[in-house]
């Protein structure tokens, strides 16, 4: 009961519009270690977020009101996540020195736009995956989600509210930026897939190109997937047609919406976002429909 109480209020404190402090000396916390690099990648993706509003509300000059208060949001947001990561005895990573390739009003829309949307999904896969006995921490991430939602209504994105493994919004973050980070185990690294779309009798048609020696490989020998998300009601998986050992095609589901991810993969279908993350081979690429 003590440790429900204890979640309740450390989660709560995600949805305040105050920072809190985080105690020097935490209570003790038990999370499931799924959950601890959950919260790991969360703080990541915040901190990325952070990076990027400080460049984009000195260039954006029309929305930087709108960005501080932003910034502000996400402070509350990763003083609460450390506190919680204190509180279950894990040192909480740090910032990684992070520099977006964007260099103009437009590009930096776009990259607020891809980054917004990967954080937005991520939080949800981490709402999803919580086990029962971490389900007080749902309203501070429930927060988090939400807050992406605001977040893109500023950047006057479209809403984007499908699920991503975290994994692919670490991978979509490496995309956008260059990096130089601490070292934590626990962020994945996935090889880079591009994407570029075309268009036949009317038919969003994508082809798809990869730059790795083991991928190679196995396009030569075995059968690979994509999954797609950008749609209501969960990815979309279809086959890949190979061209070439590093390049191949398919035409893209119905149902997209104006932002879709796209990652190789090595089966059809997948029962969960954890298995569809732990079954991707490349990507996510990005693609602007």
């Amino acid at each position: 009961m003590r440790q429900f109480f204890l979640l309740a209020a450390l989660a709560v404190s995600l949805s305040l519009a105050r920072p809190a402090p985080v105690p020097r000396e935490p209570p003790s916390l038990t999370l499931s270690p799924r959950v601890v690099d959950g919260l790991q990648i969360a703080l990541f993706l915040e901190n990325a977020e952070a990076s990027y509003l400080k460049s984009a509300s000195s260039t954006m000059v029309a929305k930087r009101s709108a960005l501080e208060a932003v910034m502000k949001q996400d402070e509350v947001h990763r003083q609460a996540l450390r506190g919680i990561l204190a509180a279950a005895g894990t040192r909480p990573i740090l910032p990684c020195n992070t520099t977006f390739t964007a260099y103009n009003e437009t590009s930096l829309l776009r990259v607020g736009n891809i980054l917004s949307a990967a954080r937005a999904g991520a939080a949800l896969d981490l709402l999803m995956s919580l086990p029962s006995a971490d389900f007080g921490l749902a309203p501070g991430v429930a927060a988090m989600a939400a807050g992406e939602a605001r977040h893109q209504q500023v950047l006057g994105a479209a809403p984007f509210d499908a699920v991503m493994p975290a994994s692919w919004a670490v991978n979509v973050v490496r995309r956008l930026s260059h990096q130089a980070c601490p070292t934590f185990s626990g962020l994945p690294n996935a090889p880079r897939l591009d994407g570029s779309v075309s268009r036949l009798d009317n038919r969003p048609m994508v082809r798809f190109h990869w730059k790795s020696a083991d991928l190679e490989r196995r396009a030569a020998v075995e059968p690979l997937f994509l999954s797609w998300l950008g749609r209501p009601g969960g990815p979309a998986h279809t086959p890949l047609r190979l061209l070439t050992e590093n390049s191949g095609e398919w035409d893209m589901p119905g149902g997209m919406g104006s932002l879709v991810f796209v990652a190789l993969t090595t089966q059809a279908q997948f029962t969960t976002y954890e298995d569809l993350a732990k079954y991707t081979l490349a990507g996510p690429a990005v693609l602007s429909v």
